[in-house]
């Protein structure tokens, strides 16, 4: 495994990504009406299928999904890629205020090897698979069958 991870360092690297929620409004009273849910422990998911304003993420519950850097408005994109992961934060765009929480994030660059394990295991079990598959195959390929039977045929 360490050895796979060092000789494809370069094939296992990444892009930097933000895994993130949010809840669109059109005013900054409604944005801040809903943090004050959020904070006395109401459902995101619940208000951003009943508030938000964007119609591909409430029925999610407001999820959008990882993205990287540059997908989104220059604010949203801020607030994902700086702002804090799992703290509910305020942003104002062209398209109106939105509540967000960052879920998740990853740097650019090469993971830690325990985190690039599950890949690395799916890549070289694969690979094995792969090549029982080719050498069935080309057994098959080599094999003769000499007797072959051949019928009379009746005039």
């Amino acid at each position: 495994m360490a050895g796979y991870y060092q000789l494809n360092r370069d094939a296992l690297s990444r892009e930097a990504e933000a895994c993130v929620k949010h809840i669109l409004v059109p005013t900054e009273a409604e944005a801040k009406a809903i943090v004050a849910e959020l904070k006395g422990g109401a459902d995101f998911a619940k208000i951003a299928a009943e508030k938000s304003q964007d119609p591909g993420s409430a029925p999610q519950g407001g999820d959008l999904g990882c993205f990287g850097p540059g997908q989104m408005v220059d604010t949203f994109d801020k607030a994902s890629f700086s702002g804090p992961v799992g703290e509910v934060q305020t942003v104002k765009s062209d398209f109106g205020y939105h509540v967000l929480v960052v879920t998740k994030r990853t740097d650019a660059g090469v993971p830690p090897l325990a985190e690039a394990a599950p890949l690395i295991r799916q890549q070289l079990s694969g690979e094995a698979a792969q090549k029982y598959l080719d050498s069935q195959i080309a057994r098959l390929n080599t094999e003769a069958f000499p007797e072959v039977v051949t019928l009379p045929v009746s005039e």
